[in-house]
């Protein structure tokens, strides 16, 4: 075989680590031996078209060498780093290693070839499941599917050396007809048109050769890029990167109090694996609280959705205490009622001076700092992210939500008052209301993605976009993209609209400004135009 140059490609796939791939690929004099850990393009680069092309260029560079080229894979393998994967001419996976393609929940096919590639060696059923519903893929699963050529013993290497010298291995899809009849349930189900538009490229890696596959499959990603959809998501995803600020991972979690919001968290945190320690003044306190986590677990055991072995491991993770000297050494308490406990805390249902407060929303957890040390803070985003919810950081004056929630329902009030006064044949009636809102994204999902928004829907946009311009002047929200983050997470818009605070910057800060002057006469208090938004037109930005 030769020489074996080995390449590392780990971390994210920077501008700087694509170049230096580019060139290390271009010295290679022979089989090349790629170590592939890595989850992908960095956050800022994706649905970028030109760090994308740039990933389809190695790609094609992988796939064209005359020398073999084997990959061997580790940890999370995902996105444009699987990509360079696929291009290989075999992989091998090591254990523990993971993969899977998030660009559907983006809006997005890959760019780099995937969708060409990867039906090539898996066939078109887990194909669409990986692409469509971005199923993370184990190691055993990829090596049954034919993802993966190799399970390694060890590093991989002596594996990789051996599939470079039966290459090229036997690959290519067997039976047409039963891929297109999958490809058409497939285009039936499509419930987005990222996961349709995947469809038609992984019915183009049966129907046209190799070449214009790839360059099928190029030019729907540049048409889904420049989809306000796709950015609306790009910029959700974003705003959740920018609004979660710093988490702190928390193992073990303490609980101060015994009352119903304190038994439900304790629920939440066992299912979610954590140990937890619950306390309160009073043991009588204590085997009431066990007692009603015992009658929900014992309802989920009943209703299937729990196995008994299951309630049984939650229940040895449950640690009753009496007194706050029973917390000791938890990463975190919540405080769900007043008391003396001593560490890092977050209050839950109660108001305490310097202490991070807790908001649950749908599936937001807005955490107002509260002047609290930034450790503390960082540890209720962790608690958030262990149970599922989305963490949203801001400050004091808050929360968030219930300004932004106050605002939506004010401005849907004044269009039902006046529907209310017109002709009952031409009023604004509650279910039509609820359409129009539900299809630009505001209160709903709506299936209508396209289209411009009706006057109702502009004044809903219009309130909740200046009730986040007012707490981003005060403070209470550090950016545009916090307030965004809380609006989706809340449920009071959709995450393809990228919330409020984008639509208003897609629709320009001077249209918004001449909207909300021309309403101010209607209701002063919910439609004259914020401080900021004027600040802001003065120096030629938007909200950031």
């Amino acid at each position: 075989m030769g020489v074996l140059t080995v390449i590392e490609v780990s971390g994210d796939l920077t501008a700087a680590r694509r170049s230096a791939l580019a060139a290390e690929l271009a010295q290679a004099g022979g089989a090349v031996l790629l170590r592939i850990a890595s989850a992908g393009l960095p956050e800022a680069e994706l649905g970028v078209a030109a760090a994308v092309a740039e990933v389809a260029a190695l790609c094609e560079a992988i796939e064209n060498r005359t020398a073999a080229v084997v990959a061997v894979l580790s940890g999370q393998v995902r996105g444009a780093a699987l990509e360079l994967a696929l291009a290989a001419g075999a992989r091998v996976a090591r254990q523990g290693a993971a993969f899977g393609f998030s660009d559907a929940g983006l809006g997005l096919v890959p760019g780099a070839g995937a969708t060409q590639r990867l039906p090539r060696l898996v066939g078109a059923a887990e194909a669409l499941r990986m692409l469509q519903d971005g199923a993370e893929v184990d190691a055993v699963t990829a090596f049954a599917t034919g993802l993966v050529d190799a399970l390694a013993e060890g590093d991989g290497v002596q594996d990789a050396v051996r599939l470079a010298g039966a290459l090229p291995l036997r690959k290519g899809i067997r039976d047409g007809r039963a891929y297109l009849a999958t490809v058409a349930a497939a285009r039936g189900a499509a419930r987005t048109p990222a996961q349709a538009r995947i469809v038609d490229c992984v019915e183009a890696a049966l129907m046209l050769p190799h070449g214009p596959g790839l360059a099928f499959e190029r030019v729907t990603f540049e048409d889904l890029c420049a989809s306000a959809e796709t950015q609306g998501l790009l910029h959700a995803r974003r705003a959740f990167a920018v609004a979660a600020d710093a988490a702190v991972p928390v193992a073990r979690l303490g609980i101060w109090g015994a009352a119903a919001p304190a038994v439900g968290l304790a629920v939440a945190a066992l299912r979610a694996g954590l140990e937890v320690q619950l306390a309160a003044e009073s043991r009588e306190a204590v085997v009431k609280a066990l007692a009603d986590v015992a009658e929900r677990q014992e309802a989920e055991v009943q209703a299937g959705r729990m196995l008994p072995e299951a309630r049984e491991a939650e229940w040895a993770r449950l640690l009753p205490q009496v007194g706050a000297a029973g917390l000791a050494g938890v990463d975190l308490t919540v405080m769900t009622e007043a008391g003396a406990v001593a560490g890092p805390r977050l209050a839950y249902g109660v108001a305490l001076a310097d202490v991070p407060v807790l908001t649950r929303f749908e599936s937001l957890a807005e955490i107002a700092a509260n002047g609290a040390a930034p450790d503390h803070v960082a540890r209720g985003a962790g608690l958030a992210r262990a149970l599922g919810w989305v963490p949203v950081v801001t400050r004091q004056g808050g929360p968030v939500v219930l300004r932004l929630a106050t605002a939506l329902a004010e401005a849907v009030a004044w269009v039902e008052a006046q529907a209310a006064a017109q002709d009952a044949g031409r009023g604004v009636g509650r279910a039509a209301l609820a359409q129009s809102l539900a299809a630009q994204g505001i209160a709903g999902e709506g299936a209508a993605r396209a289209g411009v928004a009706d006057g109702i829907a502009l004044r809903c946009l219009a309130a909740l976009a200046n009730e986040g311009a007012r707490l981003v002047g005060e403070g209470i929200a550090p950016s545009a993209a916090h307030v965004d983050a809380v609006a989706i997470a809340a449920g009071l818009m959709a995450r393809w609209t990228g919330g409020p605070m984008h639509q208003a910057n897609r629709r320009g800060l001077m249209v918004l400004r001449r909207d909300l002057r021309g309403w101010a006469a209607d209701d002063a208090a919910l439609w004259t135009p914020a401080p900021l938004i004027d600040a802001l037109i003065a120096e030629g930005r938007g909200f950031t």
